[in-house]
C-alpha cells in the first residue's frame, strides 16, 4: 500500500468573470481512504479580494472499475460580519469531486451561503 501522497488541484469556471477559484492542496492516505489539507477560495469581485482558507478533511474512494476517485471534503472557515458589526461567523464548506486517474474532473462546492456546481477540476503542480 503506498504511503501518504500529495495532490494539488485547481477548480474554476473559465471564463466566468468573478466566479470563485478553488485551489486545493490535499494529502491522501490510501490505507485509511482519508484525505486532509487546505482549500483556498479566491474571488476577484463582490467584494474584491474576497478570500478564504479552509482546513478540510474527508474521504476518497475509487470509482467502480478503478478509473478514478470520488472525494468528499468538509470544513469550516471564519467570515467577518459587515460593518459596523464586530463579529465573526463560522461558515461551513462541503465539496464533492469526481476525478479521473490523472486527478482531473468535476466538482460541486458549497461554502457559506454560496454553491458552485459542475466546476471543472484540473491537476496542477504543487507549490
Amino acid at each position: 500500500m503506498p504511503a501518504v501522497f500529495r495532490v494539488c488541484l485547481a477548480a474554476e469556471k473559465k471564463p466566468l468573470l468573478g466566479a470563485p477559484v478553488f485551489d486545493l492542496a490535499l494529502f491522501f492516505d490510501p490505507f485509511h481512504s482519508r484525505v486532509s489539507g487546505f482549500v483556498d477560495i479566491h474571488r476577484s469581485v463582490t467584494p474584491p479580494g474576497d478570500e478564504h482558507r479552509v482546513q478540510v478533511t474527508g474521504t476518497y474512494h475509487p470509482l467502480i472499475g478503478g478509473k478514478g476517485h470520488i472525494v468528499s471534503l468538509s470544513g469550516h472557515f471564519a467570515v467577518q460580519c459587515p460593518p459596523p458589526a464586530t463579529c465573526i461567523i463560522e461558515e461551513h464548506f462541503f465539496a464533492t469531486l469526481i476525478l479521473d486517474e490523472k486527478w482531473n474532473g468535476k466538482s460541486n462546492f458549497h461554502w457559506g451561503k454560496m454553491m458552485d456546481m459542475e466546476v471543472p477540476v484540473t491537476s496542477v503542480p504543487c507549490k
